[in-house]
């Protein structure tokens, strides 16, 4: 390994991520990659490229170079800190964002489950963190349709997004939103209304007056986790995605009745 050329590489990406320019941040931690694939895999300065590379791949939608990525880094984080670890559910949850961009709906909610569990036991229930990942499992299920599934922990999420962030933070509203598309997909369209009246327009509308309509779309739609990985995340935390989701139609309009 050239010690210069990693270091010299490593600077730019992250130079480059600071800038947001994503095409010279992919080059250059291919670069550094490059450099530190002759290490020892425990060795720091090959975990941090190997897990900052596969969140710059992911941001740039290569999933399938990113899943080999990201499989070795949640072993060796694994074998590393233990399988109770926050950076170890850091992995499992953006492993459960790229399966579920890559519509493996099981593979998404076994990783999602495994960082759930991890959080939940080292953080408790009211963290920013917990409630993130606890939507990201209730959108995998409902993506499932297994409604019965999803639809506890959208109540769950919901009531620990308003304990954590405040009843008016447009978290809440995210949840509430695609709460109301499991609603409507199981024909409960009177609650889905209700559910959209009292939990979501309220904070939209109220959004839509304080920074006007442009940046509300901007607050709503782009609130960290629009994408798989959220451009402002640091790979380090694991305040990650929240797999968006087109509401479901009714199971008898998807499968015929059945």
């Amino acid at each position: 390994m050239n010690e210069e050329k990693w270091a010299e590489f490593y600077n730019n990406a992250c130079q480059s991520m600071r800038d947001r320019d994503f095409e010279s941040a992919e080059v250059h931690w291919r670069r550094a990659w490059r450099e530190v694939r002759d290490l020892d895999k425990l060795d720091p300065r090959y975990l941090m490229t190997l897990e900052y590379f596969a969140d710059i791949l992911c941001q740039k939608r290569k999933f399938q170079e990113a899943e080999v990525l990201l499989t070795e880094l949640l072993e060796l984080k694994t074998r590393l800190m233990g399988d109770y670890h926050i950076r170890v559910g850091t992995t499992h949850n953006t492993l459960a964002g790229l399966y579920f961009a890559l519509n493996d709906y099981p593979k998404s909610e076994e990783h999602c489950r495994r960082a759930l569990d991890i959080h939940i036991k080292l953080l408790g229930e009211q963290n920013e963190d917990v409630v993130s990942i606890m939507q990201n499992l209730a959108m995998v299920c409902h993506a499932q349709q297994k409604y019965d599934d999803a639809e506890p922990l959208y109540v769950k999420a919901l009531d620990a997004a308003q304990k954590v962030y405040g009843e008016e933070h447009p978290g809440v509203a995210d949840i509430a939103e695609h709460y109301a598309g499991l609603m409507d997909a199981t024909g409960r369209t009177s609650e889905s209304n209700e559910c959209k009246k009292t939990l979501v327009l309220p904070i939209y509308e109220r959004l839509v007056r304080t920074v006007g309509a442009d940046e509300q779309r901007i607050t709503n739609k782009g609130f960290p986790g629009a994408t798989l990985t959220g451009i402002k995340r640091d790979p380090r935390r694991s305040s990650q995605c929240l797999y968006r989701i087109k509401p479901l139609p009714p199971p008898d309009e998807k499968n015929g009745g059945s």
